[in-house]
């Protein structure tokens, strides 16, 4: 399932809306991205700006042996994930269960 909102043409970060998938909920984020041009014979002066737009989704919500594993997975490092998880965590589950869980995904 995906809902967004609609975009703002001036700002390049654009909170787009949240999907589910595999029990987990992410949040979307668009990022506008410049793309270097180069002048070309029909734009000898390469005036224009084009744009990329990369997908950037961040875990929202999902059960806990999912949180844990995308905390300690290194290939979905998200920017403050890590901190946000382990400031809070507190707030839905135990430091041993924590503890359990993340030696149970190592073994």
């Amino acid at each position: 399932m995906i809902s967004h909102k609609s975009p703002d043409p001036q700002n390049p970060v654009q909170e787009w809306g949240e999907e589910s998938e595999d029990g987990a909920v992410y949040g979307i984020t668009l990022h506008r991205v410049p793309v270097p041009s180069s002048p070309s014979r029909s734009n000898p002066s390469g005036a224009f700006v084009q744009y990329r737009t990369n997908k950037v989704r961040r875990l929202k919500a999902a059960r806990l042996q999912m949180l844990v594993n995308h905390l300690l997975d290194a290939d979905r490092l998200e920017q403050d994930y890590g901190r946000i998880f382990l400031s809070t965590y507190r707030t839905f589950t135990s430091t041993a269960k924590l503890l359990e869980l993340t030696f149970q995904r190592d073994s």
